[in-house]
């Protein structure tokens, strides 16, 4: 469901493989679904992240729930323009797996 909304803000979006992996540093012991996607806009940074975050509680996200160690969706941005962000997430084997699809 999350690709299909993406695709709605953004045409020229591709997407890695899913891949399912262990939760890091967190009570949770369900598999998290891992998918990168990458795209052009031409939306400055903060209007990119409220898209995300919006898509994400259109979802179910609550603050409630990630307090609670329960994701159901998270969108991150790794990287806009030159600049990284999410630092840690660049150093997951996972994320360098996917990043390679993309």
């Amino acid at each position: 469901m999350a690709e299909g909304m993406l695709r709605a803000f953004f045409s020229a979006i591709v997407f890695s493989r899913r891949l399912m992996t262990k939760p890091v540093g967190m009570k949770n012991e369900e598999l998290f679904c891992n998918v990168i996607a990458s795209g052009e806009t031409t939306l400055p940074y903060p209007a990119l992240r409220c898209i995300l975050k919006n898509i994400e509680k259109t979802l179910g996200r609550t603050s409630e729930q990630k307090e609670e160690g329960k994701i159901i969706i998270d969108l991150d941005i790794l990287l806009f323009g030159e600049k990284k962000f999410k630092l840690d997430d660049w150093s997951r084997d996972f994320n360098k797996v996917l990043l390679k699809e993309v």
